[in-house]
């Protein structure tokens, strides 16, 4: 924590002194929004801490356009920013669309960096899926979530965890699409052999490893009565333990599975 309130300080310092150079400054400005945007995450941050760092992003991403790769990437960063916010309280629909936006934009610069192109593709797909579920989603948003996660899933290939939550991601998405009019039995299928290649590649992060495991056995419990076996059942049961086991620390989390 200490270490991260020095480099506040520092950036707060060495910003306005770069105002000569004007990409360089925006660089310092967007280091300065990702260490804003991670004090935000701990006990002593607060919503002041993340708002400045959406300004901060907003500012750098203009003064990016001279180097367009520079600006996809501050796209993507604002955009997390943005869905952060979204979370809280205080977050608007207007946050999410603009998320959205900024996804949109930053995807087509990065194809020079597949792996970061894919990266944004995976969050461009998570954040369609939060859009989904909104009062105002569509299906339209749900297959388009779809379509995305369906090319980022290989390119991430070299990215093992990145990888593992994009197909957890996915198999999330594709359970939600059985319950639409469109769908079949083999999004379901398609669901469930995702988040079995998803949990084994989850080992180092247990947490999101139980979540996976959690939709895994939901996805399973799922199945209409006549595709339902006991292996199935027998199969979800012995996830939801094992989830349940690893979740006691995420309250919220462990309410969801012990439903």
């Amino acid at each position: 924590m200490a270490h991260l309130e020095s480099a506040l300080q520092l950036y707060a310092l060495a910003e306005p002194a770069m105002a000569s150079t004007p990409v360089d400054q925006a660089v310092c400005k967007v280091n300065w929004a990702n260490a804003l945007q991670k004090y935000f995450d701990t006990p002593a941050g607060s919503l002041a801490h993340l708002e400045k760092a959406m300004r901060l992003f907003a500012l750098a991403e203009r003064d990016l356009a001279p180097v367009p790769l520079s600006q996809a990437k501050c796209r993507m960063d604002c955009a997390s920013a943005l869905l952060d916010y979204f979370a809280t309280p205080a977050g608007t629909l207007r946050h999410l669309e603009q998320a959205l936006q900024l996804l949109g934009l930053a995807e087509p610069a990065l194809a020079s960096e597949p792996l970061h192109q894919a990266g944004c593709r995976a969050d461009w797909a998570n954040a369609l899926l939060t859009y989904f579920d909104t009062p105002v989603g569509t299906v339209t948003l749900l297959e388009q979530a779809l379509q995305l996660y369906e090319v980022a899933e290989p390119a991430l290939a070299p990215a093992p965890l990145s990888q593992a939550a994009c197909r957890m991601s996915w198999g999330i998405a594709l359970a939600k699409y059985f319950t639409t009019p469109a769908a079949t039995l083999e999004c379901l299928k398609q669901a469930v052999h995702l988040f079995g290649l998803a949990e084994s590649a989850l080992a180092p992060l247990p947490v999101s490893q139980a979540r996976c495991r959690m939709n895994w056995a939901s996805a399973l419990m799922t199945y209409p009565g006549s595709h339902r076996s006991s292996a199935r059942m027998e199969k979800a049961l012995e996830l939801y333990v094992s989830a349940e086991h690893v979740l006691e620390g995420t309250p919220s989390t462990l309410a969801i599975c012990r439903l």
